[in-house]
């Protein structure tokens, strides 16, 4: 049964969509908090790309993922100049530490803009023009991989940051309230995927 397995670095960009699909928290041992209802399920990771990596090993594990499952990392990201609130698809991942990067294919038809993202380290004030930024993409992308095709995997950004409004003035307070106003857009994305996609 085709179903969303969601990873999300903070609570604050994870509570809409926990609203959204009636996802409660499961019991667990591991580090992780893990919601889940049905078919659907999601993990908060905490920052950083090797926490991403691990908090999607163990959302596979935790829920007997199938290989049709859509994996999908949603989060806020800094971009030079794209509005606070934008929803931007990522179709290309890199890594500031490495000389790692993936394309993303989108075949599904959709209307929102798309970006090239690099993932790093640390936070980043200096932009570069057309690039969004955030700490977990690549993490989560290369591991992902390992638990399904390449055409379902999936980041989703929404604009934190810019050099209007730079880093510093981004609170959790503030990112919830942007990913609250991006998550019926969102989801209704992720709800075509899982139509377009349940039958394949």
């Amino acid at each position: 049964m085709t179903g969303l397995r969601i990873l999300t670095a903070y609570p604050a960009e994870a509570s809409p969509f926990i609203k959204c699909y009636g996802l409660t928290k499961q019991q667990s041992r591991s580090q992780f908090e893990i919601f889940s209802h049905h078919k659907n399920a999601l993990i908060i990771s905490g920052p950083g790309k090797s926490a991403a990596a691990t908090a999607t090993t163990t959302l596979h594990k935790e829920c007997d993922s199938q290989m049709n499952a859509i994996w999908v990392n949603i989060g806020v990201a800094g971009h030079a100049n794209r509005p606070l609130g934008e929803v931007v698809l990522v179709d290309h991942i890199s890594s500031a530490s490495s000389n790692d990067s993936w394309d993303i294919r989108h075949d599904i038809k959709h209307h929102f803009p798309t970006c090239k993202l690099i993932t790093v380290d640390s936070p980043v004030t200096d932009y570069e023009p057309n690039t969004l930024y955030d700490m977990e993409a690549s993490g989560f992308y290369s591991t992902a991989l390992d638990y399904t095709d390449y055409n379902r995997v999936h980041c989703i950004k929404v604009v934190s940051d810019n050099q209007k409004f730079p880093l510093h003035t981004l609170s959790l307070k503030k990112a919830k309230i942007l990913m609250q106003q991006s998550q019926q857009q969102v989801s209704e994305y992720l709800d075509y995927l899982v139509k377009c996609y349940i039958h394949s």
